[in-house]
């Protein structure tokens, strides 16, 4: 019999089982309802375990403080004293699971060396007296800390002083052989190789991947740059897959050729690629016919899985993609406002345009503290309006015309949407802002033309009678 027993709610799936996974690396013997076997009676069996399992861990989510059934195994931990609650997404834990403080893991992306990870293990451990347990895998790095300490120790005692331990190597070690920096680093080398292409190393962070393909990339290279994704660079291909993608004016396009190159840069970890990959199966399920919801729902789903992982690798247009789908609840995502507010502040962080929009539009709908701001709306808004975002630079328009969060001003509405005409990388868009230009034309004419208000008729004396 196991000795943990996961609650969770099946919105939170991928979390819940990157974590037993973790849990399982640890050496602990972990139950969550993917181990049920052919046969056994779901009731009977969680039954069965709630009540023989040493630790309850409950992964408190929005999703989860709705669940009548993680709510029902929580309290069960609880009144048997072994509820260990942990958040991996921001909410208010109701009462009376809030009464035990809760493990922050909101921020957790599966770092088995991460402090608050480690409280939780820790924790566990207690409970089960597994202490003795090896682990299945080794924390990373956490051996060479150790041996850096030993030696750090002994050249500290040799010498006979302090002035080598302040240089902690063990912590320059650690951080140079994390398999996060070391892959960050590797992409950084190949993003500098695709200088030959005319992308520059920040050029992923400020374009989107139709301005990337059209705006950035030498169309001259394509061939190079075939040769250079076959390398297995991550980068080459999400390069690779966008011009694919959107052609050239001597090359069609080819989506079936560009969904394979973003799916190979996607299975490499390739930030962009996730996100273009994740793009394309989004597109995939909105072409899905209605008489297969299925497909429909597996497709929104992966596309939404795509997009979280390069959001969890700080991707910033990839953090400000996946927050619009937290705002809204889009591919089966529950929607989390507050961890959007989260990731668009961050994007932000980067200077990205988008993230400046991202928030206007949120601050101008109140989902900050104090309600709707309509004029903070308009200042994030023209934020990215002048850096030539082109979404907010139409939104701006709408703003003027309609006086929200600024004076009224049909001239200053005429001026963005001409400018958001005169764009050239989404044909629809500025189609749609060369329209608002010509109704603004007419309404500022009416304006001149419309005729002055009649003064008020002088009063007249009373009558004598």
């Amino acid at each position: 019999m196991a000795d943990i027993f996961i609650s969770y709610c099946r919105d939170d799936r991928p979390k819940a089982e990157q974590f037993q996974r973790a849990l399982a690396d640890e050496g602990l013997d972990v139950w969550w309802d993917a181990g049920l076997k052919a046969g056994e009676i779901f009731d009977e069996k969680v039954q069965q375990l709630l009540h023989s399992v040493k630790a309850v861990v409950v992964l408190w989510t929005p999703a989860a403080v709705e669940s009548e059934w993680v709510r029902g195994e929580g309290m069960i931990g609880r009144e048997r004293g072994v509820l260990v609650p942990v958040m991996i997404k921001k909410t208010v834990i109701p009462v009376p699971f809030n009464l035990i403080q809760a493990a922050d893991l909101t921020h957790w992306n599966g770092d088995r060396a991460d402090p608050a990870y480690r409280d939780v293990v820790e924790r566990l451990k207690q409970i089960t007296s597994s202490e003795h347990v090896p682990l299945q895998k080794p924390i990373p790095n956490r051996a060479v800390r150790q041996l850096w300490t030993a030696i750090a120790a002994v050249a500290v005692i040799a010498i006979g002083g302090a002035s080598v331990w302040f240089l902690r190597p063990w912590e320059w070690v650690q951080t140079a052989m994390d398999p996060v920096v070391q892959a960050q680093k590797k992409r950084e080398a190949n993003i500098a190789k695709l200088a030959a292409f005319g992308i520059q190393p920040n050029d992923f962070e400020l374009y989107d991947w139709q301005q990337l393909a059209t705006r950035r990339f030498n169309q001259n290279t394509f061939d190079a740059l075939k040769t250079e994704a076959e390398t297995g660079s991550g980068p080459a291909l999400a390069l690779l897959c966008t011009t694919t993608y959107w052609g050239a004016p001597n090359r069609p396009s080819d989506d079936a050729q560009a969904f394979d190159h973003c799916r190979k840069g996607a299975d490499l970890g390739d930030p962009a690629a996730q996100l273009y990959y994740g793009i394309m199966l989004r597109e995939r399920a909105f072409l899905t016919a209605d008489d297969r919801p299925e497909q429909k729902r597996n497709n929104e789903a992966a596309a939404a899985e795509q997009i979280k992982k390069a959001s969890d690798q700080k991707f910033g247009p990839a953090m400000v993609d996946y927050g619009f789908m937290l705002m809204n609840g889009e591919g089966g995502v529950a929607p989390d406002p507050a961890h959007a507010v989260e990731l668009f502040k961050a994007a932000q962080d980067k200077g990205l345009p988008a993230a400046d929009f991202a928030m206007g539009d949120i601050v101008g709908k109140g989902y900050v503290p104090g309600g709707p701001n309509p004029v903070e709306s308009a200042r994030l808004t023209k934020l990215a309006a002048d850096k030539g975002f082109m979404p907010a630079v139409y939104r701006m328009g709408d703003m003027y015309r309609d006086g929200y969060g600024v004076t009224e001003d049909l001239q200053e509405a005429m001026k963005y949407y001409q400018i958001a005409a005169s764009q050239t990388d989404d044909k629809r868009a500025a189609d749609r802002a060369a329209g608002m230009v010509d109704y603004m034309k007419r309404r500022i004419a009416d304006e001149k033309n419309k005729p002055p208000p009649s003064p008020l008729d002088p009063l007249q004396p009373p009558s004598p009678n």
